[in-house]
């Protein structure tokens, strides 16, 4: 995804359900909110603070206030696997001889390999970025005339969901996962599988992994924090596995295809997944399907394979960006 506002983000399904997961009790002025609706109303706040100053002073009474809380062991795990994995791989997170395609169509068209910056959203969140942009690791302008001063801003691309977006995954946009099977396809750094571990009771956590070398990093994970229980990782193209997509009841496309494939190829993998995924089934797609289709130029039509479900928005770009839909009943 890139950081410049190249994802999609969810609007309103018509006649769809709406989920709310991890609610919190609201006070004596209104009904109980969910966590989505609680940040919105935080951040609206914030926005009414008269200086940036005070809108700091907020932020530390709030962190104050939750010190005392009890520890989430569930994103320490994940911020543990994500600093193992920062020191297995280099900056831009890419495999040895891994070959980048660079979108011809869609928002992402303006990427190319001098004005773009792949950050793995997982590895690094924001203020890890600026860490890496203060150390000189990092820029965020590409000069267009060297040595003067006609800039432009870099585009930064992630290949994987940051811990913020997987919270919202399991928390917000999924219902319960309970006994159900989940399939990631371009599973990658794991960082799907391993929330869903930690953040669902989902029975299977199935990733599919094209790349030998992501296939042996993700085991190497779920072995030292034996997630192995309900964790699988299948190396191999997602068209020899159309049997896996058929079994799940969640299937996570998570800028899957975009950089990686051609646009012929990308045609074909929509194809082979309409073709695969069975009635009543989940999709979570970033970009939304209605984009990543588009910038494919698929023939594959919405109509009469999903629906799109509400997912309350919570005013973050990157949390908005997750979309989700159910296929259609026989």
């Amino acid at each position: 995804m890139s950081k410049k506002g190249a994802a999609d983000c969810c609007g309103k399904g018509a006649g769809a359900r709406q989920h709310h997961h991890h609610s919190a009790r609201g006070g004596e002025g209104g009904p109980p909110l969910s966590l989505a609706q609680a940040k919105k109303a935080f951040m609206g706040l914030v926005e009414r603070l008269r200086s940036p100053a005070d809108a700091r002073s907020l932020a530390s009474w709030v962190s104050n206030l939750f010190d005392e809380e009890e520890e989430n062991p569930a994103a320490e795990t994940l911020h543990t696997i994500a600093a193992e994995l920062r020191a297995q791989l280099p900056l831009d997170a890419n495999a040895p001889g891994e070959h980048v395609v660079y979108p011809q169509t869609g928002d992402n068209s303006e990427c190319t390999a001098a004005n773009t910056v792949h950050v793995d959203g997982f590895l690094y969140d924001d203020d890890e970025v600026d860490v890496l942009v203060d150390e000189g690791k990092l820029t965020r302008a590409l000069c267009t005339a060297c040595g003067s001063r006609a800039t432009q801003p870099l585009n930064f691309i992630s290949h994987s969901m940051s811990i913020a977006q997987l919270e919202h995954l399991y928390g917000t946009v999924l219902p319960d996962l309970d006994g159900l099977t989940l399939v990631d396809v371009g599973s990658r750094l794991g960082a799907v599988l391993y929330a869903g571990h930690c953040l669902s009771t989902a029975s299977k956590l199935i990733g599919i992994e094209l790349n030998a070398f992501f296939c042996e990093l993700q085991r190497g994970v779920i072995a030292r924090h034996n997630m192995g229980d309900r964790v699988q990782i299948v190396q191999g193209d997602v068209q020899d596995h159309g049997a896996l997509l058929r079994e799940a009841d969640v299937i996570v496309f998570n800028n899957v295809f975009q950089f990686f494939a051609s646009v012929e190829q990308q045609q074909a993998l929509w194809r082979f997944v309409r073709a695969h995924t069975r009635p009543g089934c989940m999709i979570v797609s970033v970009p939304a399907l209605e984009t990543a289709l588009a910038d494919a130029k698929s023939d594959v039509a919405l109509t009469g394979w999903v629906q799109r479900e509400p997912v309350e928005e919570t005013g973050d770009e990157d949390l908005d960006a997750l979309c989700l839909y159910t296929t259609d009943p026989e």
